[in-house]
């Protein structure tokens, strides 16, 4: 057990302590920012929160396979990626987790460069960048899975996502309510100017100025 409550700083010394596959069981507000540079899963108890204190991204993934479950990582503030930062292709899984109030030129919630991003039941809300809001895939893989991306701002393109070369995949998820700044066009919901967006019994909606772009991009947004 990595027990923040008694000790904010107690889960990086923890995570270089680490063996490579390990779980750690995560109790209460840890503070960071957090880098993690080994195959490991992070499990919160009570709903524990790795909080970014305004300085870096969240968390920080190396080329590893990291598993981030029932945690919420907030307070992060970045150039790319203010809440989660996967930049060394590595590969990221969120359960039953929540991505929210981090802020980043691009990636207010997540930034994908070349790795996996997998949500699963998991929401990525109230994040903001210049763009890409919620979450800036660059070139890579972005998979939501009963998930939710609702209420992130970019100022520039991609309220909710924005696409660059990658490819993303939404499964019975749903973006809503998220705005772009960029003007008509900018993609409230997705801007989509990458390999290919799916929308797989999913909805996008309610965002503004539009739901996707540029226009006929995502096969199934409309507005």
């Amino acid at each position: 057990m990595v027990d923040c409550t008694a000790n904010p700083a107690a889960l990086q010394p923890a995570i270089n302590a680490a063996a490579p596959g390990a779980k750690l069981l995560v109790n209460g507000t840890c503070t960071g920012p957090f880098t993690i540079d080994r195959d490991l899963t992070l499990l919160g108890r009570n709903r524990a929160v790795l909080n970014g204190n305004q300085v870096g991204p969240t968390v920080t993934v190396g080329a590893v396979q990291v598993r981030l479950d029932k945690l919420t990582i907030t307070n992060g503030k970045a150039n790319l990626g203010g809440g989660i930062l996967n930049n060394a292709g590595g590969t990221v899984t969120l359960d039953d987790s929540t991505v929210e109030r981090n802020t980043a030129s691009a990636g207010g919630g997540i930034f994908n460069s070349s790795g996996m991003v997998t949500l699963n039941d998991s929401r990525v809300e109230r994040n903001t960048a210049s763009a890409g809001g919620g979450i800036y895939n660059e070139v890579g893989v972005a998979t939501l899975d009963d998930s939710t991306l609702e209420r992130n701002t970019a100022e520039g393109d991609g309220g909710g996502i924005d696409n660059g070369g990658g490819t993303v995949t939404l499964d019975d998820s749903t973006v809503e309510r998220n705005t772009a700044n960029g003007g008509s066009g900018s993609g409230g919901g997705i801007l989509n100017s990458g390999v290919a967006v799916t929308l797989n019994d999913s909805t996008v909606r309610r965002n503004r100025p539009d739901n996707c772009a540029p226009p006929g991009s995502v096969a199934d947004c409309t507005g």
